[in-house]
């Protein structure tokens, strides 16, 4: 156990001196608190002391309106999930009524992210939701996606945006549009 303590420390003073390595150091963050192995005093003071999530976290809802899009929407569904950064995301897919497999994708990607949500504790992190329903075209589903997601809030320091079955995301877009609000 010492030495795998050992270990964890190192890991988290790497995570913290490079501020690409977010993800890296949440699963440290749920590690740790599942195992305990750094004690509040110690580099475990840890991950806080040393600048770790020390602002609130901003939210960044995310819709993708879907029809038929089986053979490029697990391109697009990686490129968000994948985002890196200090945020939650809130990602909805609405799917109009899709017949070529789009909706078994949508349910296999729905139970794998809910499972390593839970796995490492992660659940604010990430949330994933789909529904299948016909609509009146892509704008129709883009508002239903939103108001599935976010209703009537009124929440002015969250972020709102769309992209399409087929579009990808750049590795660190959102990380990016986070760091305009600091």
């Amino acid at each position: 156990e010492g030495e795998a303590s050992s270990l964890f420390s190192q890991l988290c003073e790497l995570s913290v001196q490079n501020p690409d390595f977010i993800q890296l150091r949440e699963l440290l963050s749920a590690l740790n608190a599942k195992h305990n192995f750094l004690k509040l005093g110690s580099t475990a003071g840890g991950l806080k002391k040393q600048g770790y999530e020390t602002k609130p976290r901003k939210t960044i809802y995310v819709v993708t309106p879907a029809y038929n899009c089986a053979a490029t929407i697990e391109t697009t569904l990686a490129s968000v999930v994948n985002q890196q950064g200090n945020f939650n995301l809130v990602y909805h897919v609405q799917d109009g009524g899709s017949t070529d497999g789009t909706v078994e994708i949508l349910q296999r990607w729905s139970q794998k992210l809910a499972s390593a949500a839970s796995r490492f504790g992660l659940r604010e992190r990430v949330r994933f939701t789909f529904s299948s329903a016909k609509d009146n075209g892509m704008y129709d589903a883009v508002v239903r996606g939103f108001r599935a997601i976010c209703g009537n809030s009124t929440d002015t320091s969250s972020w709102m945006t769309w992209i399409n079955a087929d579009d990808q995301l750049e590795r660190y877009a959102f990380s990016f549009l986070t760091a305009l609000d600091d």
